[in-house]
Order: C-alpha cells, then structure tokens, then sequence
C-alpha cells in the first residue's frame, strides 16, 4: 500500500523538481557584455558611460535571465537620453540590440535563453548624439510679474552661463544657483529663483531660457549664540566673529565666522544655523554649535639618512591651556643616531608657546626655548637658545613676524672652542598662496627672513642674516595626479669675516632636506682635511615631477643643485654640485612617507656614489 502512494506522487515530485530547476536558473546571474558607440565629444562619452547600469554591474551580471537584461536595457535607454539633454542634445537617439536582435523583437528572449551558458550575451548601445543646442535668450525677471525691471543688480557676465554656450542643463541649474548666490550677497538671505523655464526651439536647434527671482526682505547680521563651549572660553570665541551686529547680511560672513573659528585648531565640529526668519530690527540671528577637540595630543616621527643616520623625534602638547586656545609643546628629537659613539649623538629639547589673537584679532605671541647639542662634521654645538615674537595675520596669506632671539653656547671648529653670545632681532615675511600646508599640488610660496645680530645689543658678533626661500606648485589639471614642483633658496650674511661668523650660523648645503645625494653641510667649502667649513652665502634649488600611480603609491624623479660660497654675495663662477635621483611617497592622512634615492651627478673625489633618505613630508 505503501509503495503504490509513492508511485501515484512520482509525477508531482517531478513537477516539483523541475519548477525548483526553473527557480535556479531563474536566479542565477545572466553574463552580458555591453558596448556604447563612441562619440566625438569625450566628456559627453565619459556621461554616457557613467550613466549607464550596464556598464555600472556588467561584472556583477544580471539576473532574472533575459527578461531582467531586457529591462536592465530598456531603463538604460532613458538614462542615456538623460545624459544627453543635460549636454544640450535633446533630438539624440539611442537604440539597443541584444544578441544581435533589435529592443522589442519577440524572437529575442528565446535567442538569449538558447545561447551557451559560458559565453556573455552581446549588448550594443548606438548612441547618435545629434546636433548640440544652444542658448539663444537668457532673461532674468521678477518672479511674480516677470518684470525685466530687477529690484538688484545681477553682474550678467559673472553667470556660468552666456548666449551662445551649449545648452547644457548643468550649466542652467549652476546660473540658477549663481543668481540666487549673487542676490544673498546684496544682503537678502532669503532671496530665491522659483522661475526656472526653458523653451526649445528644433527649428532653429536653441534654447531661450528664463529665470525669476524672488529677493525676500533685506536682513543685517543678527546676534551669534554659541552652543558646545566647555573648556574654550566663550570670550574667546566671541573674538573669531569676524562682523558687527547690524553689518550687511551676507553668506561670505558666514564663511568667514566658520573658517575664523576653525584656524585657532580647539573645534573638531563647526555648525552654523541661521534663523527661518529676521528680527523686528531686521537682523539673522546665528547659532553656532561648536565640539571641542581632546586638549592633549602626542606624536611622534622618524627619519633615516645614509650620512646622517637615525633621527627621531616625539612631542606632546596642549591646544588650549588656559582657554583662549593657547597652545604649549614639548618636543625631544634626537639624531645621527649609528654614525659615532653616544656622546656625539645630536639631541634638542624644546618648548614652544603660541597665544593667539593677542592684544589684537589675528596677532600671535609666540616664543619657544631649546636646550641643544650639535655634532655635525663641521662643528660641534652645545647651548640653549629662545626667541619670543608677534606674528602678524596681514591678509589670510601673507603673515609678518618680529621679535627677539637669544643663543649663548659654546661652539667648536677646528680644534677651538669659542663662547657665543647672540642677541638678535628676527624679522619675518611669509605669503603662502598654496591649496595644502602638507602636500601642496598648486600655486606658491615665499618665505623671507632677516635677522640682525648687532653688537650693540650684546651679542659678542656683530653681523647680520638673511635668507628667502621660494617653492611653486602646478599640477596642469591633472586633478594632483602629476606635479611640478619647484624651490630655489638663496642666504647671505654680512658684517663679519666668515672665520669670525660662529660655525653653527654659517650656511652650509647637502643632504636630505637640500642637494640628497651629498652629505649633509659637505657641499661649499672644505678645509684640507675634508671637512665643511661652511661659508657666507648658499644658493639651493630643487625640481620634482610627482606623480601618483595610485590613491595612495607615488614616484618622484627629481634633481637638485646648490653651493655655499666663502663671500657674502655667491661666485657663480664656481661649480654647483648637482644631484638627481628617484623616490617613492606613500600617502597617507597626515602627510606622505618620502624614500628617496639619489645620485651625485658631477661627484668629487670624497663623495659617495649614492644617498639613501627615508623621512615623513615632502622634501619641500
């Protein structure tokens, strides 16, 4: 009885089985290959392409079998109309043939079934772009009545877009957004372009467009309310607000109030809000919601030179010690580490002291103090130093600085010891129109100093010292994949002989962070015994291509060039020691790791053949 049940339900567990067959192979992924037409334009292929799902999951296949590839093409169809209207071309044609039949072909499903499982089905996509349309009218009106006559100013020639440019809906929706930007900047910050209208004429392949505004009430800037203020006083950050109460309305104040609060480096979070609506007096209130950074921070950092050796260093530090984002640092470094015995080894303990805004908004008290030893080839140092100064916030890029700096130490050369005694008054200029402090891809920088030490004053020497250095940028819209990159460096001292400049403030070039591929302060002059002796003037320069395989590997071919001089004003007619080489940059969040290798390019007879440099940063 047993055995006739299960004969009767042979036939439904076949059913059974063949419709769960049915449901796997339903499911399993369809492999496709997919092709676009090119097209003349390369930014309107790049859109095509980015717009398409096709190309988006083809690795990923399809699934659904043929129906879900019919569809998977039937919606990339619109997306590729799409891309094409916003690049001006509204009579474009896109058309599909899968397997080699045309979209809507009722053979076509039973084709893509019947074809071998381990081939990819073809999908070809023939774009015709057809003639790009252009602006012919662009009015700006009033919203309501679409009077010509505006209540503001609108600078028509500062619009992204302009009659007879593509009518490339992109570029519409950015003039939109530049009216309404142009209006808030004239104090209305609720002004609005609720009129956006464009018209296509076939016959004539243009578009007239026409927008309308709407500017809202006036407004001047309103109170500012801090929320989130726990260690940072909230007097401080009253002092960032860089406006007045009752002065214009307008967006670039915010801005400003944002990237003010975010310089003295205490908020990890900065969120402004401004008021739905304006006071009786007409003004926009703002809320500012701040979150405060952790005050302490450590870090440390490592080098490696063939002729320096080992380097390191470490520091901790406090970013708001009193609160008024006053900053305070301790850093221990040493180096040359494995190049001589211990007692020769290179140390500096340092302490550092920055207050900003002091007795006025964007002036800086600064000072520092170092307990040091130096053990170069060229002379052996061992001392304490300090400087206290203002720095001065001219503009957002040129700052300038003036203080005092002090050194009393005793300096070896040559077998003799000498006693020095600096004083001195350090004047400096720095301009820095480029787009990162770490890894810049373009524009410059100057950085200018001047540092008399008159005798008058106390110092046992009586000369004076300068120095500017000058590095550029340009990436030549690569977006940062390869940059030229570019220093030149040139110092004089006057005042004294060189043999009465101590050894330590006499200018010396080589090494890592000036000619790699030389020894460090071995490139200038040398006495019989080989070793540096440092001169009066020094001319460096610096050319790198740095280029990024990927997000985070780079290489940079580069070569350097320089001299230190014996005379104030450097002899050109003297050989520069030039040096070129190869390296690698591995970038990360806080900056590249740099290894560079690099090779004397007209060596004399002491140098090496090659230097090797591992170090954070880039060279320059």
């Amino acid at each position: 009885m047993i055995f006739s049940t299960l004969r009767r339900s042979a036939p439904l567990a076949a059913m059974l089985t063949s419709a769960l067959a049915i449901s796997v192979a339903a499911q399993q992924e369809l492999a496709y290959e997919v092709t676009i037409s090119e097209v003349e334009n390369d930014d309107l292929a790049k859109a095509l392409e980015g717009s398409s799902n096709l190309v988006a999951l083809e690795e990923e296949g399809v699934p659904g079998g043929a129906v879900g590839l019919i569809r998977r093409t039937e919606a990339d169809i619109e997306r590729l109309r799409g891309a094409l209207r916003s690049y001006g071309h509204y009579v474009g044609t896109v058309e599909a043939t899968i397997a080699g039949l045309p979209l809507g072909d009722p053979a076509m499903r039973a084709k893509i079934e019947a074809a071998p499982a381990d081939v990819p089905v073809p999908v070809e996509l023939e774009v015709d772009p057809g003639p790009a349309y252009l602006i012919d009218d662009l009015a700006i009106v009033t919203a309501g009545d679409r009077s010509p006559d505006l209540p503001v100013p609108i600078d028509r020639e500062a619009l992204p877009l302009q009659p007879g440019d593509p009518a490339r809906s992109g570029a519409i929706l950015s003039t939109q957004s530049a009216i309404e930007g142009q209006i808030r900047d004239q104090g209305y910050p609720f002004a609005g372009v609720p009129l956006r209208e464009a018209v296509v004429d076939h016959a004539t392949e243009e578009m007239d467009v026409t927008f309308g505004v709407e500017t809202g009430p006036s407004a001047t800037m309103g109170e500012v309310t801090f929320e989130g203020l726990d260690q940072v006083k909230e007097s401080f950050a009253r002092g960032r607000i860089p406006f007045e109460v009752g002065d214009q309305y307008s967006p670039d104040r915010l801005t400003e109030l944002r990237d003010d609060l975010a310089e003295p480096d205490v908020f990890s979070s900065i969120r402004l809000e401004v008021a739905n609506e304006l006071t009786p007096e007409g003004r926009l209130p703002v809320d500012v919601t701040v979150v405060e950074k952790p005050r302490r921070f450590i870090g440390f950092g490592a080098e490696y030179a063939t002729s320096e050796g080992f380097g390191a260093n470490a520091f901790w530090g406090h970013r708001n010690l009193f609160g008024g984002a006053e900053r305070i640092r301790i850093d221990a470094e040493v180096g040359r580490v494995g190049t001589d015995e211990v007692a020769s080894l290179d140390y500096r303990l340092g302490l550092s002291f920055k207050k900003p805004d002091f007795l006025r908004r964007d002036q800086n008290l600064v000072a520092d103090f170092a307990i040091l030893q130096e053990n170069p080839d060229a002379y052996e140092r061992r001392g304490v130093e300090g400087t206290i100064g203002i720095e001065r916030e001219v503009t957002e890029r040129l700052t300038l600085g003036a203080g005092i700096t002090g050194e009393l130490s005793r300096v070896t050369q040559d077998d003799e010891t000498e006693t020095i005694r600096l004083i001195g008054i350090p004047l400096t200029l720095s301009y820095d129109a480029t787009d990162n402090l770490l890894d810049p891809t373009e524009g410059f920088r100057i950085d200018l100093s001047f540092t008399p030490f008159p005798s008058w004053l106390g110092s046992n020497r009586n000369f004076f010292s300068s120095r500017v250095i000058t590095s550029a940028y340009e990436d030549f819209g690569t977006e940062g994949k390869a940059i030229l990159a570019g220093r030149f460096s040139v110092g004089t001292l006057f005042g004294e002989e060189r043999d009465d400049v101590p050894a330590s403030r006499r200018f010396y070039a080589g090494g890592g962070g000036s000619i790699r591929g030389y020894d460090y302060q071995s490139v200038g002059p040398l006495d019989e015994d080989g070793d540096p002796q440092g001169g009066r003037s020094v001319v460096e320069g610096s050319l790198e291509l740095r280029y990024r395989i990927t997000e985070t590997i780079g290489i940079v071919p580069f070569i350097d060039a320089g001299m230190a001089f014996e005379d104030s004003v450097p002899d050109f007619s003297e050989d520069l020691q030039i040096a070129a080489g190869i390296g690698g940059r591995y970038y990360t969040g806080f900056g590249p790791i740099r290894v560079d290798v690099a090779f004397p390019l007209n060596p004399r007879e002491e140098d090496d053949f090659f230097a090797f440099y591992v170090s954070l940063g880039q060279a320059f």
